[in-house]
């Protein structure tokens, strides 16, 4: 007689195909303020990546077919926005590819597929998509479990996984470092395992859920995800949240460690959302006094926010500081 296996163990088996994520066990149990360590896998696989050197993150900008222009503007500024990344003293390589479903039309799709031959920079998914208008409606057919799908798939060495928003510009210099530096776990190990990061979805009571505009996962979570769950056509980050409370029913409450997830100001200069026009996108690049954009969300006031390039903000300091320009060369 045949058996089947239990779900626990199945899960056990899914996350040790993953490699170093392995050390995820079942049925750990932990206060926010103490999470599990993870045992002794975890200190072996700790040690058999301790020769690791560089690390890497792979960020999906959530796109739609048509929005060609906005992906250029976005291309002409990512250099600046992902240089020189360091987390936990190591360099990171941090990768950007488009995230674009199938488009309503044959013509979008040839334009779509064109593009990805001449920039190299598209993740183009079995799903379909719709416009920029309507980006979010539907959100298509589950697109956000694709993403992480096709990001998995493409990039099984990556340390970390985020989903941006097209109209969301993120200093990876700050933003890494600063969400890693409030998270409940420390001292900070490799590998990266159990971590939810991003903006904090101020929505979600009692339960902190990352919003759409950023946020991310270490790698044994999107293995859970994209392994246990199916595409729903739902709200993309409340279904995402759906992955660590999924998760956190066979580890143990609040093992997946949500500090994080921030809200403002805690994020301030990291990133800067939404950024609707090309002018404003522009200005948080070519001005010393970076740009400000006026948010409001439901019933909530609006929030001004401000973005300084770390050139800029260098730039503007030195200018301020005429003694100084001898010493430091930009």
């Amino acid at each position: 007689m045949r058996r089947s296996l239990s779900a626990p163990l199945l899960l056990a088996l899914v996350l040790a195909l993953a490699g170093p994520c392995a050390s995820l066990r079942l049925g750990d149990q932990a206060a926010p303020g103490s999470l599990p360590a993870g045992g002794a896998n975890a200190a072996a696989a700790a040690n058999a990546t301790v020769e690791k050197q560089r690390l890497k993150v792979v960020v999906m900008v959530m796109t739609a077919p048509g929005a060609f222009e906005w992906r250029q503007l976005v291309r002409k500024h990512w250099q600046e926005q992902a240089r020189d990344v360091q987390l936990v003293g190591k360099p990171v390589d941090v990768v950007m590819r488009f995230a674009v479903g199938k488009a309503p039309k044959l013509p979008g799709n040839m334009l779509t597929a064109w593009e990805s031959t001449t920039f190299g920079d598209m993740a183009i998914l079995d799903v379909q998509d719709g416009v920029k208008e309507a980006h979010s409606e539907g959100q298509h057919g589950g697109k956000i479990w694709y993403l992480f799908k096709w990001a998995l798939e493409q990039f099984p060495d990556a340390d970390l996984y985020f989903k941006q928003d097209d109209d969301n510009i993120v200093n990876w210099r700050i933003a890494l470092p600063t969400m890693l530096d409030h998270a409940w776990r420390k001292p900070h190990t490799l590998p990266l395992e159990r971590v939810y990061m991003g903006r904090l979805q101020f929505e979600e009571p009692g339960i902190p859920c990352g919003m759409g505009e950023l946020y991310g996962f270490s790698k044994d979570v999107v293995t859970y995800g994209t392994a246990f769950t199916k595409p729903e056509i739902m709200t993309e980050d409340v279904f995402t949240c759906n992955w660590v409370k999924g998760m956190e029913l066979w580890i143990g409450e609040w093992a997946v460690d949500r500090g994080g997830l921030l809200s403002w100001p805690a994020y301030e200069n990291a990133w800067i959302h939404p950024v609707k026009e090309k002018e404003v996108y522009e200005s948080c690049f070519q001005n010393l006094d970076g740009c400000v954009v006026e948010y409001q969300w439901g019933d909530h006031q609006n929030i001004t926010f401000r973005w300084l390039p770390d050139v800029q903000a260098a730039q503007l300091w030195l200018a301020q500081n005429s003694t100084a320009k001898q010493e430091v060369n930009l």
